[in-house]
């Protein structure tokens, strides 16, 4: 006796991003396997792995944010 399974191919959705997040692919679903990078608007930093990796249960490890940078006196005048 022959066992057939039917797999359906897995996706992951982008969630909601860091709106200074700038994914290098900007897709709906990514399938299984799919390396996304990312970086930061201009005046931004990248906090947390710069990519992700799609897996069967949702993108891996958590996605990174984008600090804003000082430009201000007011940030080196702290008392």
């Amino acid at each position: 006796m022959k066992l057939f399974y039917l797999f359906q191919e897995r996706e992951c959705e982008l969630p909601k991003i860091d709106v200074h997040l700038v994914p290098d692919r900007k897709k709906d679903q990514y399938k299984v396997g799919e390396v996304l990078k990312f970086s930061c608007k201009p005046g931004f930093t990248i906090v947390g792995p710069n990519s992700v990796q799609c897996y069967h249960f949702e993108l891996s490890p958590d996605l990174p944010i984008c600090k804003g940078e000082c430009l201000s006196y007011n940030c080196w005048n702290k008392n």
